[in-house]
């Protein structure tokens, strides 16, 4: 049985170019960004919570459905995406996270409807063997 069950809708992905240089220190200690042709890329994923629920029950009325901004998504179907356009963007959320504001148009903006998403426990970590003697 699921921990947490909710309906992810109205997805907005946008994408952006940018050095690694600038989101590098933003990142765990130990870790690098991923770069594609000398580019690593900060996504915006917007979306709205749908039916969010405990324990297999249903949504919480008036605090079950509500907007948020997510970079991790969990265990889900594929995601359903069609291309988009972005036609305003205002938001300060970059800029809010460490990140310099875009200065470019996304490189990527795509648009999806929706998924069912299930939390589950988390898996519990394989002891190792004992080293040899």
């Amino acid at each position: 049985m699921p921990l947490l069950t909710q309906e992810w809708l109205d997805l907005a992905f946008i994408h952006w170019a940018v050095e690694p240089a600038a989101v590098a220190g933003l990142l765990p200690r130990g870790t690098v960004p991923d770069t594609h042709d000398g580019l690593t890329f900060v996504g915006l994923v917007a979306f709205r919570m749908h039916r969010v629920g405990w324990l297999g029950l249903p949504g919480v009325p008036y605090f079950g459905s509500f907007p948020e901004t997510n970079v991790r998504p969990p265990n889900h179907p594929r995601w359903p995406l069609y291309r988009a356009e972005l036609t305003t963007c205002d938001e300060d959320l970059a800029t809010s996270a460490g990140i310099p504001a875009p200065t470019d148009a996304p490189v990527s903006v795509l648009y999806s409807p929706g998924v069912p998403v299930r939390l589950g426990r988390p898996a519990r970590p394989v002891p190792s063997p004992p080293l040899g003697p």
